[in-house]
């Protein structure tokens, strides 16, 4: 009993400095009986319930002109369960490998490639302690990079093609338009509209590799004749989104057509007859193509003064040979062959025979050798106009009227065989009392 009582105030000093130790918790201790405290495992280090918090990041938390090479580096108020670090970026950036360091309180990490100028990034931070307690308090950091004064300039248009005013363009011409800078593609294409006529808009965009020039081709061609006018809206943008300085219209005309009927010309028009072709008069009468009665070939030729057509025409786009055969006579395609047109220049008249019996100039004339591959001319019943396209051959001669000082296109018609030799005519024939004109020439051109 006496040890006992000596015993007593020992056994309660040492309850009294254990409770010193622990943390305030608002009620009296536990009875003695109760089992450890639910902080304590087991009685030992109080449990860590204290979430992490990050303080520290370089570079800090809204900086500007930040270099465009630099690292990341988060400083944790603890030790981080690195499995559960989680840190993301936007815009997207790819990173080197994570490199922890100070007891995985501290995280490492660079861009692979430079970080963009003049650009802000964000970057999203979440993870949990070594106790599984989450980050608290702020995760998201921003910063921006360093570079250039932002461009501010806005854009405008160099240049158009077609100019504007332009006359004679194609019909299937396309519109480039030149910025003085590089430009948002599908802000400017947004912005380009054909106004007249309608229905131009639908068609195909390109670029050029600087993305300075847009080109447009429409899907149809437009109609001769009309003025085109497009114009670029101040919704076009550069690629730092400035607008266009000011809507930019134009107008240009596409090119004209005309179509012409030229009657043949009498000076360079009528047939004569093999060995001597004697030819006394230029008035057209009956003419002839094909052999007689006396196996005498007929050629005939057929000429045109084209000075109707103007200088400022760019194109010829068709001509056709008209040639109005009232009669045949014989079986001309059966018995000498191929009807060939052939394109020839034999000055501004045929050469009329002369009296004194001598040969004439008209023989080297109706002779003379073809310009160029001839055009077939098929057999066809009944009797009527011949239609030959003879585009290339009017083509030509327009292209040497300055050479040979005159605007004509002259042709020559004959069989492939002179004669069959058998005393009998083939041949077709024109005859003025049937057809009040031999021949006509009409031509189609383009001009501005």
């Amino acid at each position: 009993m006496t040890l006992l009582r000596r015993l007593i105030p020992l056994l309660l000093l040492v309850l009294h400095s254990a409770c010193i130790q622990l943390p305030e918790v608002g009620n009296a201790a536990p009875p003695s009986d109760a089992g450890p405290s639910p902080e304590t495992p087991d009685g030992g280090s109080p449990a860590d319930t204290e979430s992490p918090t990050i303080t520290a990041i370089s570079p800090r938390h809204d900086s500007t002109q930040v270099a465009i090479d630099s690292q990341i580096r988060l400083t944790f108020s603890e030790p981080m369960d690195i499995s559960s670090v989680q840190i993301s970026i936007a815009p997207l950036v790819l990173f080197s490998a994570l490199a922890w360091s100070n007891g995985n309180a501290v995280v490492t990490f660079q861009p692979a490639s430079p970080f963009a100028q003049n650009t802000a990034y964000t970057i999203l931070v979440d993870g949990k302690d070594r106790s599984g307690n989450p980050l608290a308090e702020r995760k998201a950091f921003s910063f921006s990079t360093t570079g250039p004064a932002p461009d501010t300039t806005p854009p405008t248009v160099l240049q158009a093609t077609p100019g504007h005013g332009a006359l004679g363009i194609a019909r299937a011409a396309s519109i480039t338009v030149m910025f003085s800078e590089p430009m948002d593609k599908a802000a400017a294409q947004t912005a380009f509209a054909i106004i007249s006529p309608p229905g131009f808009n639908s068609g195909v965009f390109d670029w050029n590799g600087a993305g300075t020039e847009m080109t447009f081709n429409p899907d149809v061609d437009f109609p001769y004749g009309t003025d085109v006018t497009w114009r670029v809206s101040t919704t076009a943008k550069d690629l730092s989104h400035n607008a266009l300085e000011t809507t930019v219209t134009s107008t240009f005309r596409v090119i004209r057509t005309n179509t012409v009927t030229i009657d043949f010309d009498p000076m360079t028009s009528g047939s004569a007859a093999s060995p001597d072709y004697w030819r006394q008069t230029h008035y057209y009468s009956i003419e002839t193509v094909g052999d007689n009665a006396l196996n005498a070939q007929y050629r005939l030729l057929i000429g045109f003064k084209t000075d109707i057509l103007p200088e400022s025409l760019t194109t010829i786009t068709h001509g056709a040979l008209k040639w109005h055969i009232t009669g045949q006579r014989g079986i001309p395609f059966s018995a000498l062959g191929k009807l060939l047109l052939e394109r020839v220049y034999i000055g501004d008249e045929i050469a009329l025979s002369p009296a004194d019996g001598t040969i004439p100039a008209s023989k080297v004339q109706y002779e003379s050798a073809p310009i160029g591959l001839p055009i077939i001319i098929t057999d066809s019943s009944p009797i009527a106009t011949r239609i030959s396209d003879v585009t290339s051959f009017v083509n030509l001669d327009w292209k040497d009227r300055h050479s040979r000082g005159s605007k004509r296109s002259q042709f020559r018609l004959r069989f492939e065989f002179p004669s069959n030799n058998n005393n009998a005519n083939d041949c077709l024939q024109t005859d003025e009392s049937a057809a009040p004109k031999l021949a006509e020439l009409e031509v189609s051109y383009e001009y501005p």
